[in-house]
C-alpha cells in the first residue's frame, strides 16, 4: 500500500523531523500504558460531565425529531446555525484546548461591550449525525451554505439490524429542492468514494462522498491503515482552508476519533512549520498534558480530544476508540521517520 501523501509533506517540512520524531517516539512509547489510557479516559469523562452542567445544549421542543439520539445533542454555542437558522444537529470542531489551562475548558459567551470581533473561518471540520428522512434536505443545505466539498461517512446504513443513517445519497434521489446525481463511484483502499452532483432548478454543487462502512458502531478499526485515504482527505482540506463534513451514526464516536487523528496531523503540520521560521517547533505525542520538561504537549490526546469535547459531547465515546487514538498516532509519527 502506498504512503500518505501528507507523509512526504510533513517529511519535507523541516530537516529536525526525523530526530524530533523518533524523540517523541520513545516519549509517547514509555507513556502509552493501558492503566495510563484508562485514567485518562476517566478523567475525560468526568471533564465532561461539569462540562454538561454549564454549557447549555440546543433543547427546543419542535427539534427533538430531528436528533437521531435523544441523548446526542449540539451545545448551542458550537452547534451550525443555517442562513434560515433551520436546525441540525451538526457541531462545528476547530482545535482548542482541552484541560492544557488546568481547568475543564467551558466555553462562556463573551461580556465584553467591545465591537464585535471578526468573523472567525471556516470550521476546519463538521460532526454531524447520520441524517434522518426528515433532516437530509437541511443536511444538504448546509453542504451547500458551508461549501463542503469532502464529506466523510463512517457508518452503514443499517448496522446489527438497526437503522444508523438515511440514504441521502442515493442517485437520482430527492430532498425537497435538491436532486442527487451520482457521476462517479469507486472503491479506493477500502473506502468508497462517489462524485455527486446536487442539482436544482438555479445551480448545481459537487461534493466527494467517501464511505468506510468496516468500521463497528462503538468499536475501532481493524487496523489504523484503513484510515489513511480519509485523512488525506482531511489534511488537503484544512490546509487550504476548507470544511470536511465528518459523520457516522451519532456523530460522536467514530467520527471523534477521525477528527482527533487529524487534528493530530495539523499540529505536527503546524509545529515543523514553526520550526522552520525559528520558533518553537516541539512534537509531543502521547496522553499527557506535559512532556518530560514539563512543557506543554502539542499533541497531547487528553488534550485534543478534551478540546473537541467542549464542542460536541462525547466525542470519542469509548475508552477503547481513545485507546486506538493514541496507537493510531503512534503510527502516524513513525511512518515519518
Amino acid at each position: 500500500m502506498s504512503q500518505p501523501r501528507f507523509v512526504a509533506e510533513l517529511r519535507s517540512l523541516s530537516s529536525e523531523a526525523r530526530h524530533v520524531v523518533e524523540r517523541e517516539g520513545r516519549s509517547l512509547e514509555s507513556s502509552a500504558n493501558q492503566g495510563d489510557l484508562k485514567r485518562d479516559f476517566l478523567q475525560l469523562q468526568l471533564d465532561q460531565a461539569k462540562i454538561l452542567k454549564s454549557q447549555p445544549l440546543h433543547s427546543h421542543p419542535k427539534d427533538q425529531d430531528k436528533n437521531r439520539y435523544k441523548d446526542v445533542i449540539p451545545y448551542e454555542h458550537a452547534r451550525v446555525i443555517l442562513d434560515d437558522d433551520t436546525y441540525i444537529n451538526a457541531s462545528e470542531i476547530r482545535d482548542v484546548p482541552g484541560r492544557r489551562s488546568g481547568t475543564t475548558g467551558t466555553m462562556a459567551p463573551s461580556t465584553s461591550s467591545s465591537p464585535s470581533p471578526p468573523l472567525p473561518p471556516p470550521p476546519p471540520y463538521i460532526a454531524c449525525q447520520g441524517p434522518l428522512s426528515n433532516t437530509s434536505e437541511v443536511f444538504w443545505d448546509m453542504v451547500v451554505e458551508r461549501g463542503v466539498s469532502d464529506i466523510i461517512m463512517l457508518t452503514g446504513l443499517v448496522e446489527n439490524g438497526r437503522d444508523k443513517c438515511h440514504n441521502y445519497f442515493a442517485d437520482g434521489s430527492r430532498f425537497g429542492k435538491y436532486r442527487i446525481r451520482c457521476v462517479e463511484h469507486a472503491s479506493v483502499g477500502g473506502v468508497d468514494v462517489r462524485e455527486l452532483d446536487l442539482e436544482t432548478g438555479t445551480g448545481r454543487h459537487r461534493v466527494r462522498h467517501h464511505q468506510l462502512m468496516t468500521w463497528p458502531d462503538h468499536g475501532v478499526p481493524a487496523s489504523p491503515e484503513v484510515l489513511d485515504s480519509l485523512l488525506d482527505v482531511m489534511y488537503d482540506g484544512t490546509k487550504a482552508g476548507r470544511t470536511t463534513l465528518v459523520h457516522c451514526s451519532a456523530g460522536i464516536g467514530r467520527s471523534g476519533v477521525l477528527i482527533a487523528l487529524a487534528m493530530l496531523l495539523e499540529r505536527v503540520r503546524g509545529a515543523l512549520v514553526r520550526g522552520q521560521s525559528g520558533q518553537s517547533g516541539q512534537i509531543q505525542v502521547g496522553r499527557k498534558g506535559k512532556n518530560e520538561g514539563g512543557e506543554d504537549c502539542l499533541c497531547s490526546f487528553v488534550d485534543i480530544v478534551g478540546g473537541m469535547r467542549r464542542q460536541r459531547a462525547g466525542m470519542v465515546q469509548t475508552a477503547a476508540q481513545y485507546g486506538f487514538c493514541v496507537e493510531a498516532g503512534r503510527r502516524l509519527l513513525s511512518m515519518l521517520l
